[in-house]
């Protein structure tokens, strides 16, 4: 039944390098493209725990903590992401006056939350956390790649039923389906590179696309949360700009468009 995977393992070791190569960049840089790097590693790795809870394996010693430590982290990332994001969208949507009165509430928010990241990591043990993740990831070498694959393939129905479910409603939750577009195409990505299975680029390309457009989305429905939560009020000019952008993404949404995309 079990199995040692040369390519898996390979896999890990590389997500977990990359991993502690993004926090040392976060350390020493802080600036948006690092912090963005960080949270896609982190977005892989919970990926595969993800899986690991979905096959439903179970064992009594999960190294202790591990989880709670890096959701604490992916929170504090999030946190200034979104309001990185939230100044980046009001200037691609609105210009620069309206930048410039945002940023004077934002820039002084961001500047606290980027001092509570340091202080987490400057608390964060590398290599032990690493060391822990580690010993939680490597629970998937022990089972057959068929296993991992079929498991994949069923992963992937389920989303694809929960997704239908999300179109079905009279508002779609935009936010989940792009996080199950992501999942997917990081399983694909993960299941081509351990395996000799063939995933068609098609596949990797129709996520790709319509992650980004849920994306862009995303950014605008991030930027109004932010907004409300400083007490920013829009203009009657810039809420028609703001309904008129999103309006148009929701278009090239269609429920046909997303359901071949993740049936691929």
């Amino acid at each position: 039944m079990f199995c040692k995977m040369g390519k898996l393992e390979n896999y890990i070791n590389e997500l977990l390098s990359e991993f502690q190569c993004h926090i040392k960049e976060v350390r020493k840089h802080g600036d948006e493209e690092s912090i963005h790097a960080l949270r896609l590693s982190l977005k892989r790795i919970f990926t595969l725990i993800k899986f690991i809870d979905f096959i439903e394996i179970h064992f009594s010693s999960e190294p202790s903590g591990v989880r709670k430590t890096l959701k604490q982290l992916f929170k504090q990332l999030g946190e200034i992401r979104d309001l990185q994001l939230a100044l980046k969208t009001q200037k691609l949507i609105l210009g620069g006056k309206s930048l410039k009165k945002i940023g004077r509430i934002i820039k002084p928010i961001q500047k606290f939350y980027k001092a509570q990241l340091l202080h987490i990591l400057n608390n964060f043990n590398d290599q032990e956390v690493s060391d822990r993740l580690g010993e939680l990831l490597r629970i998937l070498t022990c089972f057959k790649k068929k296993y991992l694959i079929d498991q994949v393939r069923l992963k992937l129905e389920e989303d694809i039923q929960n997704v239908g479910f999300c179109l079905a409603q009279n508002k779609v939750d935009y936010h989940l389906i792009r996080k199950k577009v992501k999942q997917q195409y990081y399983l694909l990505l993960w299941i081509k590179t351990i395996s000799k299975e063939k995933v068609k680029q098609s596949a990797f390309k129709l996520r790709r696309q319509l992650a980004e457009l849920l994306g862009m989305w995303n950014d605008v429905e991030m930027m109004q949360l932010v907004c409300r939560q400083v007490d920013y009020s829009f203009s009657d000019k810039e809420k028609l700009k703001l309904k008129l952008y999103q309006s148009s993404i929701e278009k090239q949404l269609s429920h046909a468009e997303i359901n071949q995309a993740i049936r691929i």
